[in-house]
């Protein structure tokens, strides 16, 4: 099966492009909360280089409300083209920890909250929830941690961003019904209200 899986959650873009256990295509670049042009120039090349696709994932958060819409209506937009399945994964799944079966995932939701999750053996096994800071420092514990930003209430952890690579592992026994591309948003979007007219 070659599943084309994308990853926007983040600050940084990943688009990879699998099949069986060869991995095609796999690039990344930085790309600011609002910008989509990176995201469409990484699936043009993995699309010029590997064809069509059987599968598309996405990952669908917690994390950037911009990059998670962006991504999900890219996924679905390709998985009609292509008219293939297209399955969304939690983000968090997307992360590994050299050496550790289990860790934590924890990222900075703003108004004083984190994200919270925690991985064993690539399985969410809690959350992902919303903790406030010391709820959060009392849930990760003694587990290793790691997030895409450093936080001084966890000065233990080891930055990172999740994989479109182990999504697309994690997407590829599972049903695309079970399984469909809908935003994970762990608290209402904020939206600045319209200004009145002078």
């Amino acid at each position: 099966m070659k599943i084309l899986a994308m990853e926007t959650s983040t600050a940084r873009t990943e688009v990879v492009l699998i099949e069986g256990a060869t991995v095609g295509f796999a690039e990344h670049v930085e790309a600011p909360r609002r910008e989509t042009g990176p995201l469409f120039s990484l699936l043009d090349d993995a699309v010029a280089l590997g064809g069509r696709p059987d599968r598309v994932v996405v990952g669908v958060g917690p994390g950037s409300y911009n990059g998670i819409r962006a991504g999900i209506a890219t996924a679905e937009a390709l998985g009609m083209g292509f008219a293939v399945p297209v399955v969304g994964v939690c983000s968090l799944r997307g992360y590994g920890f050299p050496d550790h079966a289990e860790f934590a995932v924890v990222g900075d939701a703003r108004s004083q909250q984190f994200y919270f999750a925690r991985i064993r053996d690539g399985e969410l096994i809690e959350g992902p929830i919303l903790l406030t800071p010391a709820e959060a420092v009392l849930r990760v514990g003694e587990l290793p941690v790691t997030g895409p930003a450093p936080l001084p209430e966890f000065p233990q952890l080891v930055p990172a961003f999740p994989s479109a690579a182990r999504l697309a592992e994690v997407a590829r026994t599972l049903d695309p019904a079970d399984h469909p591309p809908e935003p994970l948003y762990l608290k209402p979007a904020h939206i600045t209200p319209k200004s009145p007219k002078a």
